[in-house]
């Protein structure tokens, strides 16, 4: 029997949509969705406040008491505490949101998702406290210059007494600097850098963390002075590193000079 050699089957044709490169996904993050995200932020710490003034007013009614009474410093700072973690929850399961686990979620956000070295770490942290240290010293000259100047509502909440000053103490040291970076210098840097480009990106950024923190400080013009230094800060620390992890370490550096230096004040 003759066997046919030479011969092959036929390839089917490839269709064009099968040639086509797979379209890139659509980055999820631009100015839009950034500045939503920190306006969700600030809309959950307020409404956490609001929940805590009402739960203060009906206790109030029920022991028949003052709102002042049941609305202490110390749970204010709670309130702050409080405020601050709902935010950060709330951020999250948004920009979870825009960022499905298929197409990679959070992780797959290029926003320095990274630690640093632990060099980078350790200088930022050193700058950080340096930072704080200058702003310790330069105080009295500064309200000199600012007369009318006091400081704003949290720090006087927070020197109450020893309660109120370890629970601000925990929201300054462990909870504001990775949530404040990842927000800020994080989604908002990214997603404003994405449509504005990196210069008035960074302006923009600046500019709302320091707006985000006129509650903390009131009109102490020091205060805001020092918050947009260590805005500045932080925001070269994330330029020059690519990491988010040397900024949460010069924040975290700053406050802990900071909840230093107020502690050895009230002793």
């Amino acid at each position: 029997m003759d066997v046919e050699t030479g011969t092959s089957e036929p390839v089917a044709p490839t269709s064009s949509a099968a040639a086509e490169a797979p379209v890139a996904a659509r980055d999820p993050l631009g100015a839009g969705r950034a500045l939503l995200l920190y306006a969700l932020y600030f809309a959950a710490q307020i409404a956490a406040g609001v929940a805590i003034v009402v739960v203060a007013g009906v206790l109030a009614i029920a022991d028949k008491a003052s709102l002042e009474d049941t609305l202490t410093p110390e749970v204010l700072m709670a309130a702050a505490v409080l405020g601050v973690v709902c935010g950060a929850w709330l951020v999250l399961r948004v920009a979870a949101r825009w960022s499905p686990v298929e197409a990679g979620g959070l992780p797959a956000l290029d926003i320095g998702w990274s630690a640093g070295t632990r060099r980078q770490l350790a200088l930022a942290g050193a700058a950080g406290v340096l930072l704080g240290c200058v702003y310790i010293a330069s105080l009295g000259w500064l309200m000199s210059r600012w007369r009318g100047s006091v400081p704003g509502p949290t720090l006087t909440a927070a020197t109450h007494s020893r309660t109120s000053l370890w629970v601000w103490s925990a929201l300054a040291l462990l909870v504001a600097p990775p949530i404040e970076e990842l927000l800020f210098r994080g989604l908002m840097l990214r997603g404003l850098s994405r449509s504005w480009g990196p210069f008035a990106a960074g302006l923009t950024v600046t500019a709302l963390f320091v707006a985000g923190h006129v509650f903390e400080t009131g009109t102490f013009v020091p205060g805001l002075m020092a918050i947009a230094a260590l805005g500045c800060a932080t925001l070269a620390a994330r330029a020059v590193t690519g990491a988010l992890g040397p900024a949460i370490a010069l924040h975290a550096g700053y406050n802990f000079a900071l909840v230093l230096g107020v502690t050895l004040a009230m002793r």
